[in-house]
């Protein structure tokens, strides 16, 4: 968990965690150890109790799945902040002329409009058609339209505070979640979430010092509602609807093909 620095503000502008803020390598959680031997097991087996079919899997069986998806979600998580920190900075150097010339063009294509009326003397002189300032103008806007969609992407000059490790790691904690998680309806869905990101968080040992003194189960129960604003049950609900109809259309191209 970040630290924080006194009078910092609000607990979103926590200083981002560093290379060297990470363990070169997580620890993977033991799938042979027996059940109760680490603090994921106790929210898996809650969750188990309330949201798995029984015939699926037996409750050690579950926890094991659980510390799999953890140890994996973990390693994952590490190589994405890797990547943040070293390869992003490069790619941005690289993009930010590239997006500050479009700016430049589309700045170009409004003050041209603003010239239209000497265009059109101009042109009324030199015998030019209506056809032909017609078609600059229509090409014009069309260049305008797709600058200012590709300027949406536009990197932020000033990213400020980030920490990809925790989003990455709370990202896929969540494809972990849809992937056993089926049921309509459960009860304090949130609550249970961050439940296991809290237990997973303290069984890899990874950092918890914060000088605010803020509770790591609050402190992530942030992130997550920062990083899924419609809540844990309805981002599941369509996630898996999406899963479920990609499933179905892989299914009939297969059919079709064989």
């Amino acid at each position: 968990m970040p630290r924080i620095k006194r009078n910092q503000g609000s607990s979103s502008r926590r200083r981002r965690l560093s290379l060297r803020d990470l363990p070169p390598d997580i620890k993977s959680l033991s799938e042979d150890a027996p059940l109760g031997a680490y603090l994921v097991d106790t929210v898996a087996q809650e969750l188990f109790a309330v949201a798995v079919p029984s015939f699926l899997y037996s409750p050690t069986a579950f926890a094991r799945l659980i510390r799999q998806g953890i140890s994996v979600s973990a390693n994952y998580s590490v190589i994405a902040a890797r990547i943040d920190f070293s390869i992003n900075p490069k790619w941005l150097h690289l993009t930010r002329p590239f997006f500050r010339d479009l700016s430049k063009i589309q700045a170009l294509i409004h003050q041209s409009k603003s010239l239209s009326p000497l265009v059109q003397s101009s042109r009324s002189q030199m015998g030019g058609t209506d056809q032909n300032e017609h078609n600059l103008a229509s090409a014009l806007q069309l260049i305008s339209r797709l600058i200012e969609d590709q300027l949406r992407y536009r990197p932020q000059q000033k990213p400020g505070h980030h920490d990809p490790f925790t989003r990455a790691f709370i990202g896929k904690i969540f494809e972990l979640w849809c992937d056993h998680v089926w049921v309509e309806s459960l009860p304090r869905e949130n609550r249970l979430f961050v439940s296991l990101i809290a237990a997973a968080w303290l069984d890899l040992c990874l950092p918890t010092q914060d000088h605010t003194g803020v509770r790591l189960q609050d402190w992530l129960n942030d992130r997550v509602r920062k990083q899924f604003p419609n809540g844990i049950h309805s981002s599941r609900l369509s996630c898996q609807e999406r899963m479920t109809f990609n499933r179905t259309n892989m299914s009939s191209v297969t059919n079709a093909e064989q």
